[in-house]
């Protein structure tokens, strides 16, 4: 990994660490999250990360998000698969078995 990718990882972990923490109150080292896919287009990049945080840790956060949403935890196997939003579909079990960090280019975008 050169230099410039090896920041471009920091400073997407960083935002993901950001992000998870407006959105749940919960922050997170940036060494416990994982990058598992990136979608690119013809001038655009989406890093998506994962961890792994015990749901008892929830149990003390607010139980709202910043904008206050109400912050829902479920097991992945218990997921209603359809009323989820249609990326999750295949972003968790791409996460899930993550062998190797998944690079898909979008051809056609909607």
């Amino acid at each position: 990994m050169t230099k410039k990718q090896n920041s471009d990882v920091i400073t997407n972990a960083r935002a993901m660490v950001r992000e998870f923490e407006e959105e749940t109150g919960m922050k997170l080292d940036i060494k416990q999250w994982r990058k598992f896919c990136i979608l690119k287009g013809d001038s655009w990049s989406v890093h998506f990360f994962k961890t792994a945080v015990h749901p008892m840790l929830f149990k003390s956060l607010p139980g709202k998000n910043d904008v206050g949403e109400p912050l829902e935890v479920v097991k992945v196997e218990d997921m209603p698969v359809h009323s989820v939003i249609t990326n999750l579909n295949w972003l968790i079990p791409m996460a899930i078995h993550d062998f190797f960090i998944h690079d898909v280019k979008i051809l056609n975008p909607i």
